[in-house]
């Protein structure tokens, strides 16, 4: 009977534990922080929603770029292969590279290689061929799963860059508590 009570106080004590570190983590300076990280005595995570409103220059230009190559690009390139092949049936393209999208969303990458041994089953079975709706489908789920996970990561890391380059973005994270810091014990390497 203790242990469930010891349980129902978990979320409070979880709370309390996470508003410490996040005074901690407020009376750390930048410099400090860039140090911290760069010689491997801390990481961290933003747990932002939105990473890609920090970034800015360039590395917004190469996220949008992945971004719109999951978004726009499959959408127009398969209604162009659709015209051209006059076979309406690869519209329903465009609903399998956003299932892509949405399996490399949720992290459920399981799906993918089992579509995949699939495929590849299927092309020792009866051959490779382009017009086969199983390889369409195999090319319309890995290019939304390729580029979601390509335009996800390098937000994550744009990001981190951002935040170790640029002190203010760092103090707008931080006093909005949307940094969380693993610190680890001592930098044995």
């Amino acid at each position: 009977m203790e242990d469930f009570e010891n349980l129902r106080d978990l979320p409070q004590k979880l709370e309390q534990l996470i508003k410490e570190k996040q005074k901690e983590l407020l009376d750390f300076k930048h410099e400090d922080f860039v140090w911290g990280f760069k010689n491997k005595y801390l990481t961290f995570i933003i747990t932002a929603k939105d990473k890609y409103r920090i970034l800015y220059g360039w590395r917004k230009f190469v996220f949008y770029f992945f971004a719109s190559m999951y978004l726009v690009v499959p959408v127009i390139a398969i209604i162009a292969l659709t015209i051209i092949s006059g076979n309406w049936w690869f519209l329903t393209g465009i609903a399998v590279n956003f299932v892509g999208v949405a399996i490399s969303a949720f992290r459920k990458s399981i799906i993918i290689f089992i579509y995949t041994a699939i495929a590849v089953i299927s092309w020792i079975r009866n051959g490779f061929y382009w017009d086969d709706y199983i390889t369409y489908f195999f090319f319309c789920i890995w290019c939304g799963y390729f580029c979601y996970g390509m335009a996800d990561g390098l937000e994550e890391a744009y990001a981190k860059e951002i935040v170790l380059e640029n002190k203010k973005v760092y103090e707008i994270l931080v006093q909005g508590g949307l940094i969380m810091v693993d610190w680890k014990e001592q930098n044995t390497r």
